[in-house]
């Protein structure tokens, strides 16, 4: 585990970073979940009649058990394509309906699934998309996100890849602060 974190911090590049796999499919840089060993691949995805879905999948997973960073190019290369079917967001009705059973088979006390909706969000076109932490108001259905974020993984299994991230309404406000 000692080899595995110092790699992870120096943050070495991957031969399936940066491709494009075919004009539907292309990936970006890696990068590291804050103070968590997990890392994510940026994808850009493009589907019929919707725009480009800027995204990540995950590459590298603690509480998943998931690791392709050992894996040959060609392995990603095909793990990638399998994610790209599998986020297509014309399955969004089945998506939505397998995990509407899912959390109906819960308790009625599990924080986490408060938190889930609001980030279960998605776009006219059936996408998930990038949320800011300013305008995403998990403190709304809980005071602990972080801890409930990790219950989302740990517990119920999810894929969640945390950034800094600032929408344009927040950046256009820090400049005009500036």
């Amino acid at each position: 585990m000692r080899m595995l974190k110092k790699r992870l911090f120096n943050m070495k590049k991957f031969d399936f970073e940066d491709l494009e796999i075919c004009p539907e499919i292309k990936t970006f840089k890696v990068f590291q979940v804050s103070k968590m060993p997990d890392l994510f691949l940026e994808v850009e995805f493009k589907y019929p009649k919707t725009p480009a879905w800027k995204g990540c999948i995950p590459i590298l997973e603690k509480y998943q058990g998931l690791d392709k960073t050992q894996l040959p190019k060609e392995d990603v290369v095909e793990y990638v394509k399998n994610c790209y079917n599998d986020l297509d967001p014309r399955n969004s009705k089945t998506w939505n309906a397998d995990e509407d059973l899912y959390w109906s088979g819960r308790s009625k006390a599990d924080m986490a699934k408060l938190l889930f909706d609001v980030l279960n969000g998605e776009t006219q076109y059936h996408q998930t998309n990038w949320m800011c932490r300013q305008c995403t108001d998990t403190s709304s259905v809980n005071s602990q996100a972080a801890s409930r974020i990790r219950a989302l993984k740990q517990t119920h299994g999810y894929h969640i890849a945390t950034k800094d991230f600032k929408c344009e309404f927040v950046e256009n406000i820090q400049r005009m602060i500036c």
